[in-house]
């Protein structure tokens, strides 16, 4: 490889739970390039639906006919995939789901951050963001949006986003 080659990229990473690791991964595997195949010419409809809302459609519909699938980690591990990867591979974890929303919303440049936290205490990820309508919660692994403030049962410890990552809780 020439040393002005660019790296390869790497489809999964293994994270560790240091919120350092886990922001390398995602300026590793946030990619909005690999997402512009989900576009199409918006409808009449779509220009009243705020893009979350388009998002999580396009999510509920994914799962709904199969074409995306909740897949845990195997015990012990958590590995991180590219968004190019959860789409090939049609399979992910919450991880996985919330950096194919979080590259959807930084394609389209609305402000959004991946959360890292808990969900009824369970380790958790998902994406957070603000436009027209205001601020939102994307549940990734299902498509559901929560307007407004966090649910209680989402507990946010780290939020990472293009070249930041911010503690939220110890």
């Amino acid at each position: 490889m020439s040393l002005f080659s660019p790296p390869a990229f790497r489809n999964a990473l293994s994270v560790g739970a240091d919120h350092r690791d886990r922001y390398a991964a995602v300026q590793d595997l946030l990619r909005p390039d690999e997402v512009d195949v989900l576009f199409r010419a918006p409808t009449v409809a779509d220009w009243f639906t705020p893009f979350p809302e388009r998002v999580g459609a396009w999510l509920k519909g994914a799962f709904a006919t199969g074409a995306l699938a909740y897949a845990a980690d195997r015990p012990g591990a958590d590995i991180w995939q590219s968004p190019g990867y959860t789409l090939r591979r049609g399979a992910g974890d919450c991880e996985d789901f919330a950096m194919l929303a979080l590259s959807v919303f930084q394609h389209e440049r609305v402000p959004a951050v991946m959360i890292t936290g808990a969900l009824n205490g369970v380790g958790h990820a998902w994406v957070e963001g603000v436009d027209a309508s205001g601020g939102f919660l994307m549940e990734a692994t299902d498509g559901r949006v929560f307007r407004g403030l966090r649910p209680p049962a989402y507990a946010a410890e780290t939020a990472f986003g293009g070249n930041f990552y911010r503690r939220m809780a110890a």
